[in-house]
Order: C-alpha cells, then sequence, then structure tokens
C-alpha cells in the first residue's frame, strides 16, 4: 500500500514551491542522465551503493539472509503448490466422509463373493497354522483344511 505523506507528495509530483534550481555541474550531469533512462535502461543499469564495512554488518547480513531465506522459499515455492493441494485434499476428504463416488463402501454378497471369501480365509488359515500353532493341534487343522 503507497502512504502518501505530505512532503513525499510533493517530492514524488514535482510542486514547484518545492523545487530548488540545480547550479552543481554534476547534479545536473546526474538529473540529465536520471531523465533520459528508459525503463529498460533503469533495469540494465546496475544501482551502486556504498557499501558498509565491518564484522557487525557482515553478521547481521548473514543473519538476516539466514531468517529470510525460509520465508522467501515458503512464499515462492511451497505456498503456490500447497493452496491447490490442500483444495483438492479438503475435496476428497469431503467426498470421502459423505460416502461419494469413489470413495461409496458398498457390500453385496453373492456366490462368486462367497467363494473369494473362502478361499482368502482359507490361504491366511494355512499361513497362521503352519506358523503359529504348536505340532499337537495338527490333526485338527488337517481335518479342517481337507
Amino acid at each position: 500500500m503507497l502512504c502518501l505523506t505530505p512532503l513525499s507528495y510533493r517530492i514524488i509530483f514535482s510542486e514547484t514551491g518545492w523545487m530548488e534550481p540545480l547550479n552543481d555541474p554534476a547534479g545536473i550531469e546526474a538529473a540529465t542522465r536520471a531523465a533520459k533512462l528508459t525503463l529498460k535502461s533503469a533495469q540494465d543499469k546496475p544501482i551502486y551503493t556504498k557499501e558498509e564495512s565491518g564484522y557487525l554488518h557482515g553478521a547481521r547480513d548473514f543473519f538476516f539472509d539466514f531468517v529470510s531465506w525460509p520465508t522467501n522459499f515458503s512464499r515462492s515455492t511451497i505456498l503456490p503448490w500447497y493452496q491447490p493441494q490442500r483444495s483438492n485434499l479438503k475435496q476428497t476428504m469431503t467426498r470421502l466422509l459423505h460416502g461419494d463416488s469413489p470413495f461409496a463402501c458398498r457390500v453385496r454378497i453373492t456366490g462368486v463373493n462367497f467363494l473369494v471369501f473362502c478361499s482368502t480365509a482359507f490361504v491366511f488359515l494355512e499361513v497362521i497354522y503352519l506358523g503359529f500353532l504348536p505340532a499337537k493341534y495338527d490333526k485338527q487343522f488337517s481335518i479342517v483344511i481337507a
């Protein structure tokens, strides 16, 4: 949000009451170069700033880079992926809880389903028999399996 104070309004829109003439040749040259800049040339031109030096400034810059990286990463990478995934998951869970298609659970007892159930139970009972029961139950299980 752009907040314009009276002073910044006067500077941005260059009211004539606040303008002062440039008498310095370096100032005139800088104003001429700034007036001739286009949007593309302003983007291509490197910005030179006075670099602060010292241990504390380097540590401060490292700390801010370290703290701001997760924020920038989450804002640029995770959030664009997360928001559609969250809405899809919400829609899927609603379908699951309401039993809508494709999550409807229906049980139909037919002859074929009964045979499949019996064969599956037979396979698991045999594994339980072989793996976990002692040898004294061999006779009972051979009667059930046969």
